[in-house]
């Protein structure tokens, strides 16, 4: 999984401008990891709730939106909302990662002794 996140800072309006902090983001997922996402059914699964995009809509982040690498931006009124977002999407990605990791092929058998 590739992963891509970038702040920045955009100016609003014509008269009264204002700063938006904006965060951009793509993730490309490896054709072993799409595989993984088909096996395991969870195209639909949000990945972060509410993201507020640059358009004004407020969406779910769906695992079937972000793997092929498509840009996405999200728009915020302060730095602390923005940087707040970086932390969640990192660690959401991170937390889809581990779930494909875990659930990489069938169950192998154990012998141990206690």
């Amino acid at each position: 999984m590739k992963v891509s996140i970038t702040p920045g800072t955009k100016q609003k309006g014509l008269l009264f401008k204002s700063t938006v902090h904006t965060v951009s983001f793509s993730v490309t997922f490896s054709e072993e990891e799409k595989a993984k996402v088909d096996a395991l059914g969870i195209k639909k699964h949000a990945v972060v709730e509410g993201v507020p995009f640059k358009s004004g809509a407020i969406m779910d982040l769906t695992v079937d939106m972000i793997g092929d690498g498509y840009g996405f931006e999200a728009s915020f009124e302060n730095e602390g909302a923005a940087t707040g977002f970086i932390g969640v999407l990192k660690g959401s990605l991170q937390n889809l990662k581990a779930h494909m990791d875990a659930h990489s092929g069938p169950a192998q058998a154990e012998e141990f002794e206690l």
